[in-house]
């Protein structure tokens, strides 16, 4: 195995971002995986009472990045168009998460022009304006 302390920093930086691109096609096809799991319900065959159980205990992920792709997944299944912008690193996994709550057949378009390129922070305070203030 070749060290990457042998490498120029031109072929590291390269290399980084083919990972980085193999990276996101892989967590696209994983999310197809999760999506045909959580249709046919494979999980309760191998013993798991839910696909959060499968996704942690099956696959090792941690809770929060089982329920990252878990979210992403089911919301990928219901909008073709969410997977599509993930899948053009438009999106993350993260920024499904918050905002997939929102989503609506109506609102599907709007929320994805707003959102597509926006950091997670930015995709919380444009959700927040579907939520109701609190109350003092």
């Amino acid at each position: 195995m070749e060290m990457l302390n042998t490498l120029s920093d031109t072929k590291v930086l390269e290399d980084l971002r083919a990972l980085s691109a193999r990276e996101n096609e892989v967590t696209c096809e994983i999310l197809l995986y999760l999506i045909e799991v959580d249709n046919r319900k494979l999980y309760l065959e191998q013993g798991y009472g839910s696909l959060f159980d499968y996704c942690t205990r099956a696959l090792g992920y941690s809770e929060p990045a089982a329920m990252r792709r878990i979210t992403a997944a089911r919301c990928s299944r219901e909008y073709p168009g969410v997977y599509q912008r993930l899948k053009e690193k438009k999106l993350t996994l993260s920024s499904i998460s918050v905002f997939s709550s929102v989503l609506s057949k109506e609102n599907v378009q709007s929320v994805l022009e707003a959102v597509c390129g926006k950091s997670k922070r930015e995709v919380e305070l444009y959700v927040s304006r579907f939520r109701p203030a609190k109350k003092l």
